[in-house]
């Protein structure tokens, strides 16, 4: 949440669990642009977010540990307030939340091939979105209020990166076009566009970032 930059047409900010923003005109690809955008996105890939900020709820930390449970903790008094098993089978990877209109979502991906999500008040499981292969090794969310129109972005040990309707979970769309994990994804701010599309950003193992297309699925281009 930190990136601050102002937007210059070749400049591109990766803002972890926010989202990445781009300007509202093609971006110019040069080799300052891929190693910025490269850096921010792997700062934001590296990072281990077993332990995320609530920003709405500046006090409260939601924390996941190597039993597979979550935690969710006041941040001022280190008090834990809430503990409940989040049901992967295998160790849990990334952490994020969905904050919508009145209500609150945990979303947690794992190494069992699963995403799932569960409410931040009850810490009641909801629903498992289920696609990938192997890892899912990151998630993102979108910014839509609406849980009906919110959607779950996921980027599997399977080179896929996969979108999925957070109210259902049903998957809507898998992108293909890396040939490695990946290890970073997120939606772009819809303030902003390249196109007038609205894109998913991927990136892989070895540093190669994906733009896809959130409407349709289509991959506008691959970054080497």
């Amino acid at each position: 949440m930190s990136f601050v930059n102002q937007i210059s047409d070749s400049d591109v900010y990766i803002r972890p669990h926010s989202g990445i923003i781009l300007p509202q005109y093609e971006v110019h690809v040069n080799t300052e642009l891929l190693k910025k955008l490269r850096e921010n996105f792997l700062a934001s890939a590296v990072y281990e977010p077993k332990e995320l900020e609530v920003y709405s709820m500046v006090t409260k930390l939601v924390k996941a540990d190597d039993k597979r449970q979550i935690h969710i903790i006041d941040k001022s008094t280190k008090v834990i307030e809430k503990t409940f098993h989040s049901g992967h089978t295998k160790s849990i990877k990334r952490l994020d939340i969905w904050e919508g209109k009145g209500s609150m979502i945990i979303l947690s991906c794992s190494s069992d091939s699963n995403v799932r999500t569960f409410d931040f008040e009850s810490a009641k499981f909801l629903k498992e979105l289920s696609g990938h292969r192997g890892r899912v090794n990151c998630i993102g969310i979108s910014h839509d209020l609406d849980i009906k129109s919110a959607m779950v972005v996921s980027g599997g040990e399977d080179a896929t990166v996969r979108v999925f309707y957070l109210g259902s979970g049903r998957q809507r769309l898998c992108l293909i076009g890396h040939e490695h994990p990946i290890m970073g994804v997120s939606f772009t701010d819809p303030k902003h566009s390249v196109g007038g599309h609205e894109l998913i950003a991927s990136i892989d193992q070895t540093g190669e970032i994906g733009l896809g297309v959130k409407q349709s699925g289509v991959c506008k281009r691959i970054l080497s």
